[in-house]
């Protein structure tokens, strides 16, 4: 089989499974915040007031993981760069580590957009 096709397939399960995993990181903050929420829409707050900081939340956990995914770059390249003393990947850098970064937060605010778009001014009964 085609190597590519099968960096190609990882790639989009890997992109799937960290949107998923904001996604339900984000449905649990708000199931357990429940009686928060509530009370903000009981005293008339917006929609937009308690989507915000869940939304901001899944922005910040995009971008710490991306730091954490540029720590782990710069160390493989370094071993990289050790066995085989060549500097092949040292001309693409900047390159990666733009997109590492914009990855993160976009990755970060799209599945903590998709948790809140079940979020409405009803008031839910807590069980």
């Amino acid at each position: 089989m085609n190597q590519k096709k099968i960096i190609y397939g990882v790639s989009i399960f890997l992109v799937l499974l960290s949107i998923y995993l904001v996604y339900s990181n984000n449905r649990l903050l708000l199931s357990s915040r429940l009686n928060q929420y509530n009370a903000m829409k009981l005293v008339g707050a917006k929609l937009s007031t308690i989507k915000i900081p869940i939304i901001l939340n899944g922005i910040i956990m995009g971008i710490v993981s991306s730091l954490i995914c540029l720590g782990l770059y710069f160390f493989a390249v370094n071993f990289l760069s050790k066995i085989y003393a060549t500097e092949f990947i040292e001309k693409e850098n900047l390159y990666i580590i733009g997109l590492i970064s914009l990855l993160g937060i976009v990755l970060g605010f799209l599945g903590s957009y998709l948790s809140t778009l079940n979020v409405t001014l009803k008031i839910n009964k807590i069980k």
